[in-house]
């Protein structure tokens, strides 16, 4: 889908003297976007899922708005085999390279996640999983005080269903 939104009475951080922030009417802005997920199933045991998101936003003198991301786009791929499905999944955040007020320009980074899924019945289902497999230090945000992205993480899910 794509949008857009025109803005008036504005609202934003902005500086008001050195050291010293806080927010301001900026008048106008316009925000807008688009995104579009695309899935493919060849057969009952493979699916494939493509997706990418665009958002682009500033105020009336051109300056890029606040809080904007950049570019992602991700890749999944999941196979079944009988009760086990194996996953993966890439994703690209791309260079933050138009920030607003008190954000800094980021690198691009790349992310892999894993998971393994066991039916084990009807009912019991578990699940291995690697998120950031290969341990990618990151930002999280633009902000310039933004801590890191999360670190490699492994972890096991045990799920019940009730029928």
């Amino acid at each position: 889908h794509a949008w857009r939104n025109e803005v008036r009475d504005l609202i934003q951080l902005t500086p008001i003297a050195a050291g010293i922030d806080g927010y301001d009417n900026i008048g106008k802005g316009a925000l807008h976007g688009g995104e579009a997920i695309v899935a493919f199933a060849p057969n009952e045991r493979l699916s494939l899922l493509g997706s990418v998101a665009i958002v682009r936003g500033h105020d009336q003198s051109g300056e890029p708005l606040y809080g904007i991301p950049p570019v992602t786009t991700a890749l999944e791929a999941r196979y079944a085999f009988s009760d086990v499905t194996l996953g993966g999944r890439y994703s690209h955040r791309a260079k933050m390279d138009r920030p607003g007020f008190e954000e800094v320009e980021r690198d691009p980074v790349d992310l892999v996640d894993l998971d393994l899924r066991w039916n084990v019945t009807d009912a019991w289902r578990l699940q291995l999983f690697v998120r950031n497999l290969f341990d990618e230090t990151y930002y999280a945000t633009a902000d310039e005080l933004s801590s890191f992205g999360a670190e490699r993480s492994v972890g096991v899910s045990v799920s019940w269903t009730m029928h």
